[in-house]
């Protein structure tokens, strides 16, 4: 590849403060008192997990509200985790694909950190 060349294909595969509507699963208790969540991405997306809980993730059947998202990215999206829940031994590990508190952006993003405390087990 040409250097010309390089930060177009960077671009490509990129994700640059994009906002994603989720689709929820309200039945579970890390979304206790959530009916509707966006998530402000900005990197690739993760797969659903095949064993434990996908609660919230990107809503395949939509686009990216606002900012950027590369022409590969946008693949890579669809079907893509926000939160997943899963046991191991006693315990649960929830993991965020995104940060539900970054500079504050989402006020539900604040219930979703205080379900992932209090809520989940």
């Amino acid at each position: 590849m040409s250097y010309i060349n390089a930060e177009r294909e960077f671009l490509t595969n990129s994700i640059i403060g994009a906002i994603y509507p989720c689709k929820i699963d309200t039945t579970h208790p890390l979304c206790f008192g959530i009916d509707r969540y966006y998530t402000l991405r900005s990197e690739s997306g993760y797969k659903l997990l095949e064993e434990g809980f996908n609660p919230i993730k990107i809503d395949a059947e939509k686009e990216h509200l606002n900012g950027f998202v590369g022409h590969n990215a946008k693949e890579l999206q669809k079907k893509s985790i926000v939160a997943t829940v899963q046991e191991k031994g006693s315990g649960t590990i929830i993991v965020f694909a995104d940060n539900p508190l970054f500079r504050g952006f989402w006020a539900n993003g604040k219930m979703l950190v205080a379900n992932a405390i209090f809520q989940v087990r």
